[in-house]
């Protein structure tokens, strides 16, 4: 593993207290959903694949969800690797929560 896979794994937030808690809870969730999707289509794609040639027949609904699992992949992926990265999705959203005297 090189450092940055080993960072995103180990993500922590910078936020205090239970800002912190939540923002490390929702990019784990991120992080399963992601891999969870990923695995989802792979097995759908292969037992539709089974089905049309062992069997005759595609699962009739194999595109709808292989779609569906597609855009959250990329949704969630959008969201995820910015913040991994200590990229902030919405500086001037967090200008609101600095102290008075802090540095910008």
């Amino acid at each position: 593993m090189n450092e940055e896979e080993l960072a995103e794994q180990n993500y922590r937030s910078g936020l205090p207290g239970v800002l912190g808690m939540i923002d490390t809870f929702i990019s784990r969730l991120e992080a399963v959903i992601l891999a969870t999707g990923v695995i989802l289509m792979a097995v759908n794609t292969v037992a539709n694949v089974i089905g049309r040639f062992v069997f005759g027949q595609s699962i009739f609904f194999s595109g709808e969800i292989n779609r569906i699992l597609i855009i959250m992949i990329t949704f969630a992926g959008l969201v995820m690797r910015p913040v991994t990265a200590g990229i902030s999705a919405c500086p001037p959203f967090m200008t609101l929560f600095r102290s008075p005297g802090a540095k910008r």
